[in-house]
């Protein structure tokens, strides 16, 4: 459904009212965040770069990667997927304090402040921190192995959590799912997962998708996108 900007909702079937997963969740977004942000990419070369590695065939070497300096002073990694033999999946991340801090800047002009604000409100957090901040892209993929960027992260006393928040810049009409998404008890035992948290999901502009989990391992897995 359309949200509205800040609304948070669980991702939920097409077809059917119920949660795909009880862990992954979408949030409406002004339209500012994507504009920015992806002006953000074009003026400093990123979305020629990411471009060029998909689209263009010039993809990093697997277990390789690519170190560029841009605009002078910010210094960026372009890294291929070791796993994903079947796609052409690749992320631009900052390589050290001046890039993470110019990225951070942008994302705080777009208003990204607003989302980080409710989500800590809706999940009941005190406070937030970006540790990790990154563009991805891909032009193809097959089926992607399942896998988890995080487990466990929440622990008394602290009771700190983890979430990935995945905001559409660029899409494809008429594409695929993107991702497919699991919760299990053991990451690494297809039959521990559960039938009734599985599915897949589409990106949408002006959406962001979040992914969370708590206590428990949560899973997901980039799926068939034929965006050539």
């Amino acid at each position: 459904p359309d949200l509205l900007p800040g609304q948070i909702t669980e991702a939920r079937w097409l077809n059917w009212d119920k949660p795909v997963t009880r862990h992954a969740y979408h949030m409406g977004l002004k339209p500012k965040i994507t504009e920015v942000v992806l002006d953000y990419a074009d003026k400093m070369g990123i979305t020629d770069l990411m471009k060029d590695a998909t689209i263009g065939g010039n993809r990093v070497p697997r277990g390789t990667e690519r170190n560029y300096t841009l605009h002078g002073d910010t210094r960026w990694a372009l890294q291929g997927s070791t796993r994903w033999t079947e796609s052409d999946f690749h992320w631009f991340s900052p390589l050290e304090e001046s890039s993470h801090d110019s990225f951070a800047r942008a994302l705080s002009a777009s208003g990204f402040d607003e989302v980080i604000s409710g989500i800590g409100e809706h999940f009941g957090y005190k406070g937030l921190v970006a540790y990790h901040l990154s563009f991805m892209a891909m032009s193809h993929c097959g089926d992607g192995p399942v896998h988890f960027d995080f487990r466990n992260t929440m622990r008394s006393p602290q009771r700190s959590g983890a979430l990935n928040i995945i905001i559409p810049l660029i899409l494809s009409e008429g594409s695929e799912p993107e991702m497919t998404l699991y919760g299990t008890v053991d990451p690494n035992d297809p039959s521990e997962w559960e039938e009734d948290e599985y599915g897949m999901v589409y990106y949408e502009y002006n959406k962001a998708l979040i992914v969370s989990k708590w206590n428990r391992n949560f899973v997901f897995a980039l799926l068939l996108c034929p965006t050539r």
